[in-house]
């Protein structure tokens, strides 16, 4: 066997609750975009172009322009398409739906926001990842099932690690995009945002505008932004504590647009994408067994301290027995025994031990005599 053919590379679990949650925010992004906007602000005429659904190429594959003449019937199975995905089952199948009715969304409502060109490039990135997994529902512990493993997680991992640059890749050119950008670079872009056109009303309005009108509150949330999404871009070459400090920082930035902007769908689309992003292949949530709960550090750090080996929780407490002759005998045969030999004859300090090794002394040495 060669050099090479001993090399094994770590096989992460993708099958796991976190590709679950990612799923279920892109899909809940398109759910609110579809089932909490009127029907004639999702489809209308737009000057110089036409009626939506315009049904011209591509677009001819997509749901609303197969029901053209019942719009409402459509919105209703994009919807039941996006709860079922939500709910886990069968990812398999709900995969392949989901990227239809997400590519649907995207090309065929009259004014698609960011959100909704995102989700149908991560529902598609995602087909391959699911049509592997071997759970019925995607909430369910990680497994990574017995029929070729090193074929489907091969697969999974390389259009895994082709959605995270495409998240990489938009957090770069959004944050770097907006240096070009005059309303940017002068720092005025957030004062559209204070003049109450379109976002938050009332008193979060109310903070936007005196928070703008601090020249240095202005500056560090302009250039801050940027920054920031530069380094969201850089995220998977971060380690540690710098990683969980920049991804929440992220996390704030979104939620952020969400309270002030307005952006729901776009926003929760986002922080499924920054979850992909964020946790590295090696993290706990891709392993096996790995639950919605080892999301949570804490959580993470009981299953460490119950998964601590026995040894270790041995060697904290001396053993104080009195050893057996045939102890005795093996420790001076072996002058360096081992931690876990050492442990796996320790007995607790009881007066039943201590008959014990009595009956065994006598059991080698006979009986006492009389």
């Amino acid at each position: 066997m060669s050099a090479i053919d001993r090399i094994r590379l770590p096989q992460p679990v993708i099958w796991t609750p976190l590709l679950g949650l990612v799923r279920s925010l892109v899909a809940l992004g398109g759910l609110i975009t579809v089932a909490f906007t009127r029907e004639d602000f999702l489809f209308r005429p737009v000057s110089g172009v036409g009626t939506y659904p315009l049904c011209t190429h591509v677009d001819q594959a997509g749901l609303f322009c197969l029901v053209r003449d019942d719009l409402a019937f459509g919105r209703i199975i994009c919807i039941a398409v996006l709860i079922l995905v939500i709910s886990g089952f069968l990812p398999q199948v709900t995969s392949v739906l989901h990227a239809w009715v997400a590519f649907s969304i995207a090309s065929s409502i009259s004014i698609p926001e960011g959100g909704d060109q995102i989700a149908a490039i991560l529902a598609l990135l995602l087909v391959p990842i699911c049509l592997g997994d071997p759970r019925v529902n995607h909430w369910m512990p990680g497994r990574r099932g017995t029929r070729l493993i090193g074929v489907r997680t091969g697969a999974a991992v390389v259009f895994l690690v082709a959605a995270k640059v495409q998240v990489a890749v938009l957090y770069f050119y959004s944050g770097a995009g907006k240096l070009f950008q005059t309303e940017w670079a002068e720092g005025t872009a957030l004062y559209y945002i204070g003049q109450g056109f379109f976002g938050s009303s009332g008193l979060f309005l109310q903070l936007i505008v005196f928070v703008t009108s601090i020249p240095l509150a202005l500056f560090v949330l302009t250039w801050g932004t940027m920054a920031l999404e530069i380094a969201l871009a850089a995220l998977p070459l971060l380690r540690g504590r710098l990683r969980v400090a920049v991804a929440l920082l992220g996390a704030a930035l979104h939620l952020g647009i969400i309270v002030f902007i307005g952006l729901w769908s776009f926003q929760i689309t986002m922080f499924g994408a920054l979850i992909l992003l964020a946790v590295p292949l090696v993290a706990r949530p891709y392993s096996e067994g790995a639950t919605f709960g080892s999301l949570l550090p804490a959580r993470a750090k009981r299953m460490r301290s119950h998964t601590q080996p026995h040894g270790e929780s041995s060697r904290s407490a001396p053993v104080t027995h009195a050893p057996s002759p045939s102890d005795t005998g093996r420790q001076s045969a072996a002058s360096a025994p081992s931690a876990s030999a050492t442990d796996s004859l320790a007995i607790p300090p009881s007066g039943d031990s201590i008959h014990r090794s009595a009956g065994a002394a006598e059991a080698v040495s006979g009986p006492p005599p009389r």
